[in-house]
């Protein structure tokens, strides 16, 4: 699976211009998201992705305690000897949890905070590719006209965009 990921990520940088680092950012915190509300909204979901090692790991810190105030975020120490033999009162056990077995719910939060992501990312890439071309006259492939207002969607570059019948040239017609 991590080979695939990361993979998918070069893929996609390389595709739509979308940095990997800021992808990897959006994954996290789209990870971190979804599986915060199976453990109380608590800040103790941690999501680790290292694209050197190409390795991902997401894990639970919980305190060991001796006697448990919030089952989500404490455990005892006869709990935590099961994940760590050294583990001690008022230290954190780490329970690594497996992407693949996230539920549905948790699949589904993360797969939107990451398409949200993306689209921010290709806004701001054509913000950017728009705004140094300001006062150029540039060649534009037109994808379609719109019959019923005359509006046409174009595309320069990689950017695509929305050309408004009032700033076409009178007279000139777009195929």
């Amino acid at each position: 699976m991590n080979k695939e990921f990361f993979e998918a990520i070069a893929l996609l940088e390389k595709e739509s211009g979308i940095s990997s680092d800021y992808m990897y950012e959006k994954i996290n915190a789209a990870i971190i998201s979804a599986t915060k509300n199976s453990y109380g909204n608590r800040d103790n979901v941690v999501c680790e992705i290292d694209p050197e090692k190409k390795t991902m790991r997401v894990y639970v810190r919980i305190a060991v305690v001796e006697e448990i105030e919030e089952p989500l975020a404490e455990m005892t120490l006869e709990q935590a000897r099961n994940y760590d033999k050294n583990a001690q009162v008022g230290s954190f056990v780490e329970i690594t949890l497996d992407p693949k077995k996230f539920g549905r719910i948790v699949a589904q939060t993360a797969k939107s905070v990451i398409r949200q992501g993306i689209r921010e990312a290709e806004r701001e890439l054509a913000a950017k590719e728009f705004q140094n071309r300001h006062q150029e006259v540039v060649t534009a492939k037109v994808n379609i006209v719109y019959p019923d207002t005359g509006d046409a969607s174009i595309e320069i570059g990689r950017a695509n965009a929305i050309l408004p019948k009032a700033d076409q040239i009178p007279g000139e017609v777009l195929e």
